[in-house]
């Protein structure tokens, strides 16, 4: 079972910020600081909450000082199970299941779209350019795209070499399901999963609310 989790970082109130902050590692504190926007400031604070929550479900809390980073900043814990984070916008994604995984959501901005065909297969290229809404087109394979990426754990810049048309991607290791998730109208969002999703359950996550004293 592969579970996902949404939020929207304006659950956060602004004077709620530090006290959901204070619930993180010091070294995570610190990373969610260095980001100077709010809505990116809430929004990694919001994916480390829906980590920290999962954690403790399993009774598995202590392993929240575990986090560590891949090469492509692919987020893992050793002793724990496969799980991913995407932020856009004002959404925040968490996926975790014991098969590898990638998840991503892009808010539909308009855009240059030409600027990054280049780290585009042809094919998907070709998709967009044929397209009757090249911007609707660009969005649902660059989800697909950046999912299969991180699910991979490679970098986006070597993804001309990957092509994420299809809701499958066959390689020597095997195949990747890539499954369009709708979370929000104006957001486009994938979930790529190893080998196979035998189910699928989406929740949306709402922190624990700071008592008022």
């Amino acid at each position: 079972m592969i579970t996902l989790l949404y939020s929207d970082t304006k659950i956060i109130a602004d004077q709620e910020f530090s006290f959901y902050l204070m619930q993180l590692p010091v070294s995570m504190q610190v990373e969610v600081m260095r980001y100077k926007n709010d809505s990116d400031r809430k929004g990694r604070l919001l994916a480390r909450l829906m980590l920290l929550d999962t954690l403790k479900q399993f009774g598995k809390e202590e392993l929240i000082t575990k986090w560590d980073i891949h090469k492509y900043k692919k987020p893992f814990i050793k002793e724990w199970m496969e799980f991913n984070i995407s932020h856009s916008g004002n959404l925040v994604l968490f996926a975790y299941g014991e098969q590898e995984l990638g998840v991503d959501i892009e808010q539909k901005n308009e855009l240059n779209y030409q600027d990054i065909m280049g780290c585009l297969h042809s094919k998907e290229q070709q998709a967009i350019v044929s397209s009757d809404n090249p911007h609707q087109t660009f969005y649902d394979i660059w989800v697909r795209k950046e999912a299969l990426m991180k699910a991979m754990g490679i970098g986006i810049t070597s993804g001309d070499r990957y092509c994420a048309i299809d809701t499958v991607y066959h390689d020597q290791l095997g195949k990747w399901i890539l499954h369009p998730i709708e979370i929000h109208h104006d957001y486009a969002s994938c979930i790529c999963v190893k080998n196979t999703i035998e189910k699928l359950v989406i929740t949306e996550y709402k922190p624990l609310k700071m008592e008022v004293q």
